[in-house]
């Protein structure tokens, strides 16, 4: 999944055409891909991200920006989540040892 989804990110992020929000965007990926790796994803994580990105390609295909705005939207809200989720569950299992 983790090949898929960085693809499919950079794509979007290449062509948003904001170099530096991309830039930031990449930087802020990987430390949020291995804040999840490290803290474990479950299927149901997977199940959703992959849901949103189709649900992206679909609005792209029809050429459907609100829609797709309101997917990415969500995806990025419910992802920060997980990624913060994932952050308090490190920082808490490394004040237990």
């Amino acid at each position: 999944m983790d090949d898929a989804n960085t693809k499919f990110h950079n794509l979007i992020n290449f062509y948003g055409g904001n170099i530096e929000a991309a830039q930031l965007l990449r930087r802020y990926y990987w430390l949020s891909l291995g804040l999840m790796n490290q803290s474990g994803r479950d299927a149901r994580f997977a199940e959703r991200v992959t849901s949103e990105h189709h649900m992206m390609i679909d609005a792209f295909h029809k050429r459907d920006a609100a829609t797709a705005r309101q997917v990415a939207e969500q995806h990025v809200k419910t992802t920060l989540h997980d990624v913060l989720a994932a952050f308090e569950k490190l920082q808490k299992d490394r004040r237990s040892k």
